[in-house]
């Protein structure tokens, strides 16, 4: 009868042979490098034979070991559906919805109102929301961290969404500059001008969508910290204009510091992206009631 392998023994043996050096698996795996060390002799001596030639350089696998590594990988990969498929599963049990959200889109109204809506609709489930940017947030989603996410304009199969609404952009301004009383905004209007931008790497794609074409106009784009307020730059001496997609807070209007023009002709879609495979129970029930609530749209 032949020995049964240890199957987390193929994983940490994976992790090595990817790392090329024990060190640097163990770091991975966060275990300690002896530990893994002892493990990868284990395996070898359940094989029968060395998997690894040791050189000062690091790691390089056998020919023997080359061969079983790709066995191996394909374990592992199986292994890491199965243990996605157990939280699934979990999360079923637990009747809860992990859902993602962009930090600013709790000011559109069409998703407060279907999250809403599907809370009192559905009280004994648990709605976890998951702030974070559009790329993150479908990231998660791909490693099943996420059940749906809402996402501003996803790179993703049409299939896999549905939109919620299209998103305007507003330019953000002191109540005195000349632009403020402006019906809407066109990219040349902004020419020279020096516009606050949030950071390009939370979001390429949509950064180039909305101010793309302003930087082609002329206009100066400063990328800010996530956390700099629209009071502080009302606050500064020089004028200066803000793009956004928030609301601007009705605190500040009240107060007439800024005030918000929109920008001609951008419309950015925002969407409900689902992950692969099957959902589970709660995500599929707010995935339909997402489907009904934006049918209006669609027609």
């Amino acid at each position: 009868m032949r020995p049964t392998l240890d199957s987390k023994l193929l994983v940490q043996f994976v992790a090595i042979a990817e790392a090329g050096s024990i060190t640097q698996a163990a770091t991975r795996l966060n275990v300690a490098q002896p530990w893994l060390s002892t493990r990868l002799q284990r395996l070898e001596r359940q094989v029968g034979f060395a998997l690894f030639q040791r050189r000062p350089q690091g790691l390089k696998l056998t020919v023997r070991g080359a061969e079983l590594f790709d066995d191996a990988k394909m374990i592992t990969r199986a292994i890491d559906v199965v243990e996605r498929t157990v939280e699934r599963l979990r999360s079923e049990d637990r009747q809860s919805l992990r859902l993602g959200a962009p930090p600013y889109s709790s000011d559109i109204a069409r998703r407060t109102r279907l999250v809403d809506r599907f809370a009192s609709s559905e009280s004994s489930i648990g709605v976890e929301i998951h702030v974070g940017w559009t790329p993150a947030l479908l990231e998660r989603l791909g490693t099943q961290d996420l059940d749906l996410t809402f996402a501003m304009a996803p790179d993703v199969e049409a299939e896999r969404t549905i939109l919620i609404d299209q998103i305007g952009v507003d330019i953000w301004m002191r109540a005195d500059d000349l632009l403020a009383g402006r019906s809407a905004l066109l990219p040349d209007d902004l020419s020279g001008r020096q516009l606050y931008t949030f950071n390009r790497n939370l979001n390429r794609k949509l950064y180039d969508t909305i101010f793309g074409p302003l930087g082609q106009a002329g206009a100066r784009l400063v990328q800010v910290a996530d956390d700099t307020t629209p009071d502080a730059l009302a606050s500064e001496g020089a004028e200066r204009a803000l793009g956004t997609n928030y609301h601007l807070p009705a605190r500040l209007a009240a107060a007439g510091k800024l005030v918000s023009v929109p920008l001609a002709g951008v419309r950015v879609p925002f969407m409900l992206v689902r992950r692969t495979g099957e959902l589970s129970g709660p995500a599929s029930r707010f995935w339909e009631l997402a489907k009904a609530e934006s049918a209006p749209m669609r027609s």
